[in-house]
């Protein structure tokens, strides 16, 4: 029931991006690999390495913070957001391999709605906030305004595409 969208971006291109929400007090969490079940907030606007374990973040407002769940792992050693559940949406970053002149690319996704288990275990389909909702489909629409869509039906912004115009190999 999710919503999702694919992009590429060079670093230029997300630094525009984020610009759209820095008044929205929106903060960006990591995703995984945390070591106690509380959010850990990280600073995005550096250029993105493979190896980056922020390359997968998730955005959320920060009067939700209190709101998310977590999801324990290697016998409760590691902790993960639940993003099907938390007020979340997952911004998996783009980025550009220099040595590989590769283009990565990213995605944003949006779970809307989602089942659970009421008080008496009966199935029930909750929906996430309609401001949550609003905000993604502010990205989206922003992306779809400001990029281009290439026949995979991802979307590239102009600085990967002069990249990808100069040879530069996008995966998908």
């Amino acid at each position: 029931m999710g919503r999702q969208i694919n992009f590429y971006f060079d670093e230029k291109d997300e630094q525009e991006f984020l610009k759209l929400h820095q008044l929205n007090d929106i903060v960006f969490l990591k995703f995984r690999n945390m070591k106690s079940p509380q959010y850990e907030e990280i600073q995005l606007g550096s250029p993105v390495h493979v190896s980056d374990s922020d390359s997968q973040t998730y955005m959320c407002f920060r009067h939700d913070l209190n709101n998310i769940e977590y999801q324990d792992y290697d016998d409760g050693k590691l902790f993960y957001i639940k993003g099907v559940t938390s007020p979340v949406i997952e911004f998996s970053r783009s980025r550009y391999r220099q040595n590989l002149n590769l283009l990565g690319s990213g995605r944003l996704w949006y779970e809307h709605k989602y089942w659970a288990k009421d008080e008496d275990g009966n199935d029930v389909l909750l929906e996430k906030s309609k401001e949550l909702e609003k905000l993604y489909n502010s990205l989206a629409r922003w992306i779809r305004k400001h990029c281009t869509r290439l026949d995979n039906g991802n979307y590239i912004a102009p600085h990967a595409m002069e990249l990808y115009k100069n040879g530069a190999e996008i995966s998908p």
